[in-house]
């Protein structure tokens, strides 16, 4: 396996202040309504706190004029990659950000995006164990890689993510960016469900007992 992307790298992610209430924080934007950060404490601890002050801090969060988050990985906001969760339409931050939290969040979901190089329409089907469809089916997901930390995770990693509708599509994408890669869906959610296992987020033992 390649080297894992910085997003579903667990060595990475564990370098994130209160990164074990990330789970938590995902579920409740996924409720489709913005979050006030006390009610990730409330459920998380101190972990939650940790986070709390991490996302605050964090210059590509976004927030309701009240001082709730709107957005965080998953967001309310429109961005190029529908997330259908449970009925509710949300929105990721990234294309990788789908198949990762596919699997924290442990339901069915349902992706939309467009290729931005040919402008055709992908869909993705996806379990938590697996992804059971892909349209057009070569697609690929581009990833910039990151060895180090970076100031703002948005801007310097997630919106390099995008579904492109096959390995020829992302050829543009990859010239201009060295540190990028294009696997394949699928490739790709092998990596995040090993990344969640490793960090104990799986659905299962992300839901307790």
């Amino acid at each position: 396996m390649t080297q894992p992307h910085v997003c579903n790298d667990p060595a990475f992610l564990a370098n994130m202040d209160g990164i074990g209430a990330l789970p938590d924080l995902l579920r409740l934007l996924a409720a489709g309504d913005p979050v006030d950060l006390d009610e990730l404490i409330e459920v998380a601890g101190v972990a939650g706190a940790d986070l709390a002050r991490a996302v605050r801090a964090h210059p590509g969060a976004e927030w309701e004029s009240d001082g709730r988050l709107a957005g965080f990985g998953i967001t309310l906001r429109p961005t190029e990659n529908r997330f259908i969760v449970g009925g509710r339409t949300l929105y990721t931050w990234c294309a990788s950000d789908v198949l990762f939290f596919t699997v924290i969040l442990g339901e069915p979901t349902v992706a939309e995006s467009r290729c931005p190089a040919t402008g055709e329409a992908i869909c993705l089907e996806l379990t938590a164990d697996a992804v059971t469809s892909v349209t057009p089916k070569d697609t690929v997901v581009s990833q910039r890689h990151r060895l180090f930390l970076v100031d703002n995770l948005r801007s310097d990693i997630c919106d390099h993510g995008h579904f492109f509708a096959s390995p020829n599509a992302a050829a543009g994408w990859l010239s201009a960016n060295l540190d990028g890669r294009a696997p394949s869906v699928t490739e790709v959610f092998a990596e995040c469900r090993a990344a969640c296992e490793e960090l104990g987020w799986l659905s299962t033992e992300a839901a307790g007992p």
